[in-house]
């Protein structure tokens, strides 16, 4: 007996507990934004999914924003 489904129609949401202010999510659940100066440090990205199925568990990932100079090279 095959156990495996394939799930359809996932909503994936960050959830408001979030420390990650510049994070967004994307509709197939890819994390992305831009930190600025002001947001160096950790915070933390929580995520979850759901289907019409079931709703999982939140996620926690733990980020760290470190300021890095910018380069320049003239050549």
């Amino acid at each position: 007996m095959d156990t495996t489904q394939v799930v359809q129609n996932v909503v994936y949401t960050l959830d408001p507990t979030t420390t990650c202010a510049w994070a967004t999510m994307s509709s197939t659940g890819a994390v992305s934004g831009t930190p600025n100066d002001e947001q160096v440090g950790t915070c933390q990205i929580v995520a979850k999914g759901q289907s019409n199925f079931q709703i999982s568990p939140n996620y926690t990932y733990n980020v760290t924003i470190n300021n890095v100079a910018p380069t320049l090279s003239i050549s």
